[in-house]
């Protein structure tokens, strides 16, 4: 008898359910919007609207589920206009969809580009400027004129995580014994 496989962490569960709430949200208020558009007939038009939920979409959820609904919303919408109004030759319709299309997932691709320009911004933080450091030990003297270690200065004024160990030369100078002697070029 095999052992049962582990259940994922609750935090795991926790953010599966939330992206899909997102999801239905996002979806849920495109068909609302195509249902009003219906409800409204040919004078008054809310597939303007459909912007609202497919750039919602493709910032909180994914690109690709504002890319699902910049296509599904536009077809609605043709779908309905067709069969419901029928004020406008096919071919018209169609290429109606077609621009809706390209112009809802051109929105969705660029709502996708930002949050990620975004994302990438808040994880960058750049230390500019020069710095004062011992030339001996390699503390540097911060604002205070205190004089901290490296590694603590820089954790202090950035996001960056320190881990230490040391390189092939340093390894040799003071290990040379155990890791061989052969020189560093």
């Amino acid at each position: 008898m095999s052992p049962a496989p582990p259940s994922p962490p609750p935090a795991l569960i926790r953010g599966a359910l939330a992206a899909a709430r997102w999801r239905a949200t996002h979806l849920l208020t495109g068909c609302l919007l195509l249902v009003l558009d219906a409800l409204t007939g040919q004078f008054l038009m809310l597939d303007s609207l459909f912007v609202v939920p497919v750039s919602l979409a493709a910032w909180f959820c994914s690109a690709r589920m504002g890319f699902i609904l910049g296509v599904i919303l536009p077809l609605g919408r043709a779908v309905i206009e067709a069969s419901l109004e029928k004020s406008s030759p096919p071919s018209f319709i169609m290429a109606n969809a077609a621009i809706r299309i390209v112009a809802l997932v051109l929105i969705a691709y660029l709502a996708c580009t930002v949050r990620q320009k975004r994302e990438l911004e808040r994880k960058i933080v750049q230390l500019e400027g020069i710095l004062p450091i011992c030339c001996f030990c390699k503390r540097i003297r911060d604002e205070d004129q205190n004089w901290q270690q490296l590694e603590k200065y820089i954790s202090a004024h950035s996001q960056a995580n320190f881990t230490h160990s040391f390189c092939p030369k340093c390894a040799r100078e003071h290990y040379g014994d155990l890791v061989g002697t052969t020189p560093d070029t």
